[in-house]
Formats: structure tokens, sequence, C-alpha cells
């Protein structure tokens, strides 16, 4: 009976891991189409053979790519037609906790007015349904020290 369930472990183990490190988003969607569960719709931009450890999409009007690096977290780079901007991403809970900001962003790309942004930091939970549920970006504006708070569902300028 323990060689039994030892060899089950292992085997289950062994899809684990194959899934996590050969499975892609297209498998994904396939696997939802067959069994009626719906994925959440910020997935639908995303590549079909994205997988866990690295893919690519689009987020509005921006690429987005990441990496996972290491066992705790992913290398994030977004980049529109004449910006670009990077950061770090960790799991917490249900959500993910995007830091280490840097590069350039457009400030209209967020909502948050004209001009661009030079991100010296900040911090973001991102929850698993691609909601923002808090966040802060630091950074610099026209020669101004600029830090934006996510507050009711949009950016606001805290330094104004």
């Amino acid at each position: 009976m323990i060689r039994v369930l030892a060899v089950f472990f292992g085997l289950w183990l062994g899809l684990c891991l194959a899934l996590l490190v050969g499975g892609t988003l297209g498998h994904l969607r396939m696997v939802s189409e067959r069994i009626g569960w719906a994925l959440p719709g910020w997935v639908a931009a995303l590549d079909d053979d994205s997988g866990f450890t690295s893919g690519q999409g689009r987020l509005e009007s921006a690429s987005l790519d990441w990496r996972l690096t290491g066992w705790d977290g992913f290398d994030l780079r977004l980049t529109g037609p004449d910006w670009q901007a990077t950061g770090r991403a960790e799991p917490e809970g249900a959500a993910l906790r995007i830091g280490a900001l840097r590069g350039t962003l457009p400030l209209d790309w967020l909502g948050a007015g004209p001009g661009m942004l030079a991100l010296d930091g900040g911090d973001l939970l991102v929850g698993l349904d691609g909601e923002i549920r808090e966040g802060r970006i630091d950074g610099q504006a026209s020669g101004a020290v600029v830090t934006l708070l996510w507050e009711g569902g949009a950016w606001r300028n805290a330094n104004r």
C-alpha cells in the first residue's frame, strides 16, 4: 500500500511540475473550455504560448513580458512605443506584490495627466483577477517629485 501511494504521489508531483514548466496558456484555455471554468478577463490579452515561467502579452497599448527568476518572483517589463518600465513581482496570497519600479512611463497611460514619469520606485498589489488593490508610484515629472496613490479605482497625485 505504501508503494502504491509513493508511486501515485510521485506521478502527481511530476505532472504538476510538467504543467508548471511546460504548460502554456493555450493548454489552460483548452481545458477551461472543456470543463466550463471561465478564466479572468485579463488573460485574453496574453499570448497562447505564454507559460508560468515566462510569457508575453498586451496590457492596454503596451507589451508585457515576464520571466520567473529564482524561486520567489518574476521580472516584469512593460514596453510602449517610446518608453519602458520594469519591476519585480512576488506572490502575496492571492495577489502579486510588484515593486522595484524603474524606467519611464507616460502619465496619461496611468490616467494621471500629460507628460512622462521617470520611475524611482513604488509598490503595487495586484489581485489575480487583474485588479489593483493598492498602489504607490514614486517618480519625477518635469523636474518635480511625483507620488501617485491608487485610490477609488484611479491614480491620484499626492503632491497636489
